[in-house]
């Protein structure tokens, strides 16, 4: 549900903002990616998720599993399909 939140609530009004005046995505959903540590959680579980805290505290390093990132790649096709149907 977090990353449902992002998407919702970041990744998807900007890239329709994004897809109306054609210039690259915003810092801003850069900086949210960072801050929510998603590109740490789509590498799947390990070691590198120790001591991080995961889409604001709300996922813990050992509840990251390969369904995760395949629910977030799913979520990013769903962008990407509803932009390009506009």
């Amino acid at each position: 549900m977090a990353f449902r939140k992002f998407t919702t609530e970041v990744l998807l009004p900007d890239a329709l903002a994004r897809e109306e005046d054609g210039k690259p995505p915003s810092a801003h959903v850069f900086e949210e990616v960072g801050r929510l540590n998603i590109n740490a959680m789509r590498l799947g579980p390990g070691p590198h998720l120790k001591g991080l805290t995961l889409m604001g505290g709300v996922v813990k390093p050992e509840q990251v599993s390969r369904v995760n990132a395949i629910l977030e790649d799913v979520s990013d096709a769903l962008i990407s399909t509803t932009t390009s149907m506009r």
